[in-house]
């Protein structure tokens, strides 16, 4: 650096030298140099913007003010025969010198000129952004190159049923004890409630088990919290008698803290109809205590080994298959009733390590590449239910993707109801079950992790049992009206506004491993 500061000293500023004494890392020397003097160039006519962004590289904060510059037609800037976006430029040049692109950037909370606000003026103090850093990468799958069954004709394993007086974890002030037999309830903003056949025939209930009287304390999930499924319940048709003794105190009992006790019988319903389901507020929806819940063996290492036989089978190899992230990480098709309305809607991946998409009822998206509107969908076919039904969608949910795992929580005033294989393995739920979400309400509706579990373990049962995980990359979720066992609509194409949402990285993860594995073995003909 000493020759160059000698090599410039004549034509260098002194207010470009002193910058440059902040430069970072092995950068190119000369490019830095014509960056700074482009940058210098341009805070002359801000009177105080040099003086700023000096105090910004000296004292490293967060809390100085914005330093900015006018934003080109492209949004680029030019030095020395490379272009750039700005505040890349100088993030690389003052604070990370292995920068790649601006998807690695973010714009801290009180920055006004940040990049994303695409304001007239950007802001280049590279202590206003924040580094993104990527989800951990999911280990690779071990395909084999020939068929496992050898041969054999795939029996589908049925779908196991839910654990009975399983305990999971809650926290304190939502522990409460269901007796079996029970109809379905529901926990939402005004406490908890017993449904059956889609009314509700109970009042809310106090944190005592008895019914709530004006001026107690009433359980309900706080808006923005984070809830999980707790139990799933049967959904026999009780008759009328069978609801008298809900009401009354003692039938739903506090129990000790950290525990849940779930019911004892389940819904023995492999059709998309679904079951009904119950959930309870909690601080995250990952449940240790779970059987299918699987732990990090550390901090370090987020994803533990494959837990798979890895020495060839009758002299077979194996191969590698990794999890890519598409640029368009999921697709969402709309419904009403059995009919499709519209293009479906493709969600770009555009941070590394947090994307969203808002489903709504309103009908301009404007600006915002991130939100799907429903209200500007047209159908010559549309009935007078699915209009009221529209009307209620209102603000409708967010889906979002962060850290491998995508949860939608929703924002409308209305109920939403989700059907996720992957969730209901996740919880020890039927693989039917449907989760109906109050107002308010955030749920994790896929892991990534755990299907990496599964795929690790249907590689070793064959084609069919690995193409059947297509249906844990579908997440169907239906606004204001649900279905399954509870409701006369059994099925999810009764109701009138639903969205079926695509998974595209684990679809295309299945894809890879199929063509590894080849076609299916069970035996076919013409009249088959």
């Amino acid at each position: 650096m000493a020759a160059v500061a000698a090599l410039f000293s004549l034509t260098t500023s002194p207010n470009v030298k002193k910058l440059l004494g902040w430069k970072q890392g092995d950068e190119e020397e000369k490019w830095a140099l014509r960056a700074i003097e482009a940058l210098e160039k341009k805070l002359r006519k801000n009177k105080g913007a040099v003086m700023e962004l000096e105090n910004a590289l000296a004292t490293q904060s967060a809390d100085s003010k914005c330093v900015t510059i006018p934003r080109s037609l492209d949004g680029r800037l030019q030095v020395s025969h490379r272009k750039a976006l700005p505040h890349v430029i100088y993030c690389r040049v003052w604070r990370w010198p292995d920068l790649q692109s601006h998807h690695e950037l973010k714009a801290i909370e009180t920055c006004e000129f940040g990049y994303e606000n695409k304001a007239k003026d950007v802001c280049i103090n590279p202590y206003h952004y924040r580094r993104i850093e990527s989800a951990p990468i999911l280990p690779p799958v071990l395909v084999p190159r020939f068929p496992i069954n050898n041969g054999q004709p795939w029996k589908p394993i049925p779908d196991p049923p839910l654990p009975y007086n399983q305990t999971i974890n809650a926290t304190p002030r939502s522990n409460f004890s269901y007796t079996p037999m029970s109809p379905a309830v529901t926990m939402g903003t005004d406490g908890l409630s017993v449904m059956g056949h889609g009314q509700q025939i109970g009042m809310p209930l106090s944190p005592h088990g008895g019914p709530h009287t004006p001026g107690q304390n009433v359980l309900s999930p706080k808006p923005g919290s984070v809830t999980s499924p707790s139990s799933c319940m049967s959904s026999p048709r009780a008759q009328p008698a069978d609801y008298a003794s809900y009401g009354s105190p003692g039938q739903f009992g506090v129990q000790s803290p950290n525990n849940f006790q779930a019911p004892q019988t389940y819904a023995n319903n492999q059709s998309m109809a679904g079951t009904s389901c119950v959930y309870s507020t909690a601080n995250h929806a990952s449940y240790p205590n779970s059987p299918n819940y699987v732990q990090a063996q550390s901090e370090n290492n987020p994803y533990p080994q494959q837990q798979v036989d890895q020495k060839p089978q009758n002299g077979g190899e194996y191969s590698e298959v990794r999890m890519e992230q598409p640029s368009v990480w999921a697709s969402f098709t709309y419904y009403e009733l059995n009919t499709r309305v519209g293009d479906p809607y493709h969600a770009q991946m555009i941070y590394p390590d947090h994307n969203y998409v808002i489903i709504d009822g309103y009908t301009e998206p404007g600006n915002n590449q991130q939100r799907f509107c429903l209200g500007q969908l047209s159908n010559v076919s549309r009935n007078n239910t699915v209009e009221k039904t529209r009307k209620h969608i209102g603000r409708g949910v967010k889906i979002s993707f962060e850290d491998n795992k995508v949860y939608i929580e929703c924002l409308g005033d209305s109920a939403v109801f989700v059907q996720s294989r992957n969730s209901n393995k996740e919880y020890g739920f039927h693989p039917s079950t449907v989760v109906k979400i109050q107002s308010g309400v955030k749920l994790k509706i896929f892991c990534h992790k755990l299907f990496h579990e599964i795929l690790t373990q249907q590689l070793t049962e064959g084609y069919e049992a690995v193409f059947d995980l297509t249906k844990h990359c579908m997440i169907r979720m239906s606004f204001v009206k649900g279905w399954g066992a509870d409701y006369h609509r059994q099925d999810v194409t009764s109701t009138p506004c639903w969205v079926e949402m695509s998974l595209n990285g684990p679809l295309q993860w299945v894809d890879k491993c199929l063509k590894y594995i080849g076609s299916s073995k069970n035996p076919i003909s013409s009249v088959s």
